[in-house]
């Protein structure tokens, strides 16, 4: 898919970022794409004639703090990159000046690196006007948001965020290259690593709408998340900014997310002050179902993989839909044309049966989750990494 991407002209880069040189870079240039971390899977360096490049430096706090699995430095190497990226041009901190090495490098001279892209992030959201409907779970988000981008576009602008791991510079990289004016909503899942990942994404992107799937033991035990009440009570911070949200109450542990006044709750003990108006609790084992999928107001909704995980999905993405007043003929129409996304859940005909299969079953929740179907048989297979033999 091709997404439009931001460009920046020296002359508005100027504005926002305390510039302190250009060298052998024109005043009237303009960059198709600010490269803060590599975008190859949207395809945008390939169709950027002029990038400036940031040579981020990813620290041992963001280590520590479990955004991320290894520190990586690229001003200390800067002349490599350079060498190897001649076309380009870099931002550069004054202590950076003396040490390159290509006199023909076109570098534009900051303060810092990181604070200049924290600039450029608050600009773009500054001058843009947009909603933000996040959802987050133990599994089940990647194919919610999707669900919910599909469904949305029959009446928004949406701009998806999505990684593998969605991480604060991430964000800031998404937003600052293709976030614009034309985008009515963003959608975008929010996912913990450790304990404080919520709380910190949902403070970075507002949310206006919020959804919690469900709960389960991915992460436990990995910074500070020493128990599966600790993962429910620091995934609620995504409640903790929007005025709407949808919580699976079915979950025993969703089950104890409480609203009272202006206070989140879990069972009596309070976790923050919220601006939620509205939590509505929804309970997916009461959706009329049937062998194909749920009824919703008379109108038949097919799921592709019917497990207790999918029905709560697209209770979820229906409600969503009708609070940002989609025409439930869409919503049903969109629903019922919806294919799996990101390599996740579709059908595929092996030894001659038709069998589910997930082309990244990552971690055991979702295993978890897909033995929660509601069909009479189930066969789980299974193949060794790195094994070139059959099945």
């Amino acid at each position: 898919m091709n997404y439009e991407v931001n460009k920046y002209s020296v002359e508005e880069l100027k504005k926002v970022l305390n510039v302190k040189e250009l060298i052998n870079v024109s005043e009237n240039e303009e960059f198709d794409f600010l490269r803060i971390l590599s975008m190859k899977h949207y395809g945008i360096e390939d169709r950027s004639n002029n990038i400036l490049f940031f040579p981020v430096v990813l620290d041992q706090k963001m280590l520590d703090d479990g955004w991320i699995d290894v520190t990586t430095d690229l001003k200390t190497p800067i002349n490599e990159i350079i060498g190897k990226f001649k076309e380009y041009t870099f931002v550069i901190e004054p202590d950076m000046k003396d040490r390159i090495e290509y006199a023909d490098a076109k570098l534009i001279v900051v303060d810092d690196i990181m604070g200049s892209i924290d600039k450029l992030y608050d600009y773009q959201l500054q001058r843009n006007d947009f909603k933000v409907v996040a959802a987050t779970g133990s599994a089940g988000k990647t194919t919610t948001i999707g669900l919910v981008e599909k469904v949305l576009k029959n009446k928004y602008n949406v701009l998806r965020i999505y990684s593998d791991r969605i991480t604060p510079i991430l964000l800031k990289a998404h937003v600052i290259n293709l976030l614009n004016k034309n985008h009515d909503i963003v959608t975008l899942e929010m996912g913990i690593f450790f304990k404080d990942h919520v709380k910190v994404l949902s403070d970075l992107m507002k949310p206006d709408v919020a959804a919690m799937i469900n709960i389960g033991n991915a992460h436990l035990g990995e910074g500070g998340l020493n128990s599966i009440e600790d993962i429910c009570k620091n995934k609620a911070y995504i409640l903790r900014n929007p005025k709407i949200g949808f919580i699976n109450k079915d979950n025993k542990y969703l089950a104890n997310i409480n609203l009272k006044g202006d206070t989140l709750f879990y069972n009596d003990e309070p976790l923050f002050k919220t601006n939620l108006e509205n939590l509505e609790a929804l309970y997916p084992s009461k959706v009329e179902k049937d062998n194909e999928g749920i009824i919703i107001n008379n109108k038949k909704i097919k799921i592709p993989i019917l497990t207790e995980l999918s029905i709560t999905q697209y209770l979820i993405v229906y409600k969503i839909a009708k609070h940002y007043g989609i025409e439930e003929s869409d919503i049903v129409k969109t629903l019922n044309d919806f294919t799996p996304i990101e390599n996740r859940l579709q059908r595929v005909n092996l030894f001659g049966k038709n069998v589910i299969f997930d082309g990244d079953s990552s971690f055991k929740e979702r295993i978890h989750q897909l033995s929660l179907h509601l069909y009479d048989k189930c066969y789980l297979v299974i193949r060794k990494y790195g094994d070139t033999s059959e099945y």
